[in-house]
């Protein structure tokens, strides 16, 4: 009974968690393939899902048809920084890449 609990509990943070990230504005985030170690930064200031959609015509996506032969539509992506504003997300980004160096950022 315990277990069934704590299961459905963790369950349910997982899903706040992750509504809460992809509502989430003004942020840095990276995109990684699944397949190799290619990785993209970008930052948004639009709710981090409707960037992602925007991502199926972009590097990453060129890259999955490219390289693997694959559709797009499983982008996994982790946030690095919650920014508070366009400034602080554009000097972020740039420290960032400039740190991390992502393969497919040009």
């Amino acid at each position: 009974m315990f277990r069934r609990l704590h299961a459905r509990l963790i369950r349910n943070v997982k899903c706040k968690v992750q509504h809460s990230l992809v509502n989430q504005q003004c942020i840095v985030y990276e995109i990684k393939c699944k397949l190799c170690d290619a990785n993209y930064m970008c930052y948004t200031c639009l709710r981090l899902h409707q960037r992602i959609d925007e991502h199926k015509h972009s590097a990453i996506a060129k890259h999955l048809r490219d390289e693997h032969n694959l559709r797009p539509h499983d982008l996994h992506e982790q946030l690095l920084k919650i920014c508070r504003g366009k400034l602080e997300c554009l000097i972020s980004e740039m420290l960032l890449i400039r740190n991390k160096m992502p393969t497919l950022n040009t």
